[in-house]
């Protein structure tokens, strides 16, 4: 099976359990302050450094 997932993606299922159903405007900001990095290494660069690309 092949699956194709962007980072956003993936980092935002660490808001589901924050959620009830979809992802508000605040869990977005969330992801995006995450995937910014917010002061510390992002995850798009910790992605990048693993070899595995991002999207």
């Amino acid at each position: 099976m092949n699956i194709r997932l962007t980072t956003r993606a993936l980092v935002s299922f660490g808001r589901i359990p924050y959620s009830i159903g979809r992802l508000t405007k605040k869990d977005w900001a969330f992801v995006a302050q995450n995937l910014s990095g917010g002061g510390r290494q992002s995850v798009a660069e910790m992605v990048n450094e693993a070899g595995m690309g991002i999207k």
